[in-house]
């Protein structure tokens, strides 16, 4: 059994530790400051609050499927609190050890060579992997949608240092040309002729003692099992495990902003973003994109349109008016969504909707408490009307409220939703940002956003 995983998170940590003393020594280096024990003691509390904060923002992680941008946004609150604790540290010795020059230094060094560091190792790793090095050899048990789908990932990802040996079922595959392997009773032949490092079971028809005896076989070999289960049917990502009495009890569904402390955290990270956002960006950019759209065609400045809040409940949502005045929203008796070029579209419309500009205003709409920064996009009340009848659970997404941009827009789910499947491929991303939040999430989003709107986005027109 191979221990790939441990080895590179430690050699990772170890990596960034090296970085930091390279950091630490070459700020002592271009300032002259002298080195002696409270120096080294102030190095060591970097590295404690380094260590606390990757834990807490799990950057050391399994990141073989993570592309380099979000290993990079997982960085940055990382470098904030070495920010934070450099203050803190500052205050408490009144700048007797370093300076906040000598701290600007070290925090600029720090981020260039963690940036270059993650992006070599990374390269390094892609390297081994797409030769067939260091790869994990994985088991698939099953022939359901999830075996389908883990398929389809393992087998087009395989520079991400996986190797699929097959899949095992009673039953052949419908969708696998080759690699089936047998039925579940040559699970052991499998293991060692294939030399196996993990099996995953996908199967929902496997009884207690099927599962019993596939458990029984990897724990022989030392296999490590994951194992999708059933009631994932139940479109959930986030499962707490509660007791009730003695029984041990799964609660399907969680909400992290159902708690108040939670709230409130959003509720404060969306108003100082919005203050900032007036106070240096809507302050001089608005008048100009106003001015613009007056004179680029007849209307008003903004587009105003009821659209779904929170628990169903309607809003005005604030827009740029990027479409020519009075076009219609309906075609054929059902919602007309924008399609790519639009003849409804204006010119000075079509550059704010491919910037992502138009959607400015609704920080009028954050403000007011009906929106926050991130969170499921609002759809026109014509539209989720429609949508919830033909997408499962499509309601579940506003059990927040929604946003100016959300966890499927930052992956690359946003535009025209030409077929069902794409609306559900949306829903699903926005369920799990509803279940999966926490501040560093909205703060990747946020970044996220911002690089996709410097790279430019195929489906925003």
């Amino acid at each position: 059994m191979k221990t790939i995983n441990s080895n590179d998170r430690f050699g990772r940590q170890v990596l960034d530790f090296v970085l930091m003393a390279v950091a630490f020594a070459g700020t002592l280096e271009i300032t002259g400051t002298p080195e002696s024990s409270n120096v080294l003691l102030y190095f060591l509390i970097l590295c404690s609050a380094w260590y606390i904060s990757s834990r807490n923002t799990e950057l050391y992680d399994d990141f073989r499927t993570n592309r380099y941008i979000s290993e990079f946004i997982t960085l940055i609150p990382n470098l904030l609190f070495q920010i934070l604790t450099l203050i803190c540290l500052q205050y408490i010795t009144k700048n007797e050890l370093l300076t906040r020059r000598e701290s600007v230094i070290y925090i600029a060094l720090l981020s260039m060579l963690m940036i270059i560091g993650k992006y070599l190792f990374k390269q390094y790793k892609l390297a081994k992997w797409s030769k067939g090095k260091d790869t994990r050899n994985i088991l698939i048990v099953g022939n359901g949608e999830y075996a389908r789908e883990l398929h389809g990932l393992i087998s087009g990802g395989k520079q991400f240092g996986y190797k699929l040996v097959g899949i095992i079922n009673e039953t052949p595959p419908k969708y696998v040309h080759e690699g089936y392997l047998g039925g579940l009773h040559k699970t052991e032949e499998v293991i060692v002729e294939n030399e196996v490092d993990e099996m995953i079971i996908c199967s929902s028809d496997a009884n207690q003692a099927t599962l019993t005896n596939l458990l029984d076989v990897s724990d022989k070999y030392a296999v490590k099992v994951r194992i999708i289960p059933e009631y994932f049917k139940f479109n959930s990502s986030r499962f707490k495990m509660d007791m009730f009495g003695t029984l041990p009890m799964v609660t399907v569904r969680e909400v992290p902003l159902e708690q108040y402390a939670s709230s409130l955290i959003k509720r404060g990270f969306d108003l100082s973003f919005s203050f900032l956002l007036f106070v240096f960006i809507f302050s001089w950019l608005f008048p100009l994109i106003a001015l613009a759209i007056r004179l680029d065609s007849r209307g008003p400045v903004f587009f105003l349109q009821e659209r779904w809040g929170k628990g169903g409940k309607v809003f005005r949502c604030y827009k740029f008016r990027t479409m020519r005045h009075k076009s219609s929203t309906v075609k054929g008796g059902t919602f007309y969504q924008t399609v790519k070029d639009d003849p409804r579209i204006t010119r000075v419309g079509r550059f704010l909707r491919k910037s992502n500009l138009d959607e400015l205003p609704q920080i009028i709409n954050v403000i007011l408490g009906e929106m926050s920064l991130v969170g499921p996009r609002p759809h026109a009340v014509r539209h989720s009307i429609e949508t919830r009848e033909k997408i499962p659970n499509y309601l579940l997404r506003h059990l927040v409220k929604p946003g100016i941009t959300g966890w499927a827009q930052a992956n690359g789910y946003r535009g025209e939703t030409t077929n069902d499947f794409l609306m559900e491929k949306r829903v699903e991303l926005d369920i799990w940002y509803v279940e999966n939040w926490n501040f560093w999430l909205d703060v990747r989003i946020v970044l996220m956003t911002a690089y996709n709107m410097v790279k430019g986005d195929k489906n925003a027109y």
